[in-house]
């Protein structure tokens, strides 16, 4: 049978007695929590993208400088 008990000097804590998991029960920390991680996730694909851009910026000169030196 799973038990929950309250972790000492923590109050948004609950540990569960058969996974031995320590489980939030603090809602706006989750709501905090979920919030950076969010932010993160944005900044990451923000990088991601201008990472892409910088390399296709890096292709298309290549690619001018190769049309130039034809002529």
């Amino acid at each position: 049978m799973r038990t929950f008990y309250k972790v000492s000097d923590h109050p948004g804590l609950i540990k569960d007695s058969q996974s031995k998991a320590i489980l939030n029960t603090d809602e706006s920390a989750i709501a905090r929590h979920r919030e950076r991680l969010a932010k993160v996730s944005k900044e990451l694909q923000r990088d991601r993208e201008i990472n892409e851009l910088k390399k296709d910026m890096t292709e298309i000169k290549e690619l001018l400088r190769r049309l130039l030196e034809k002529d």
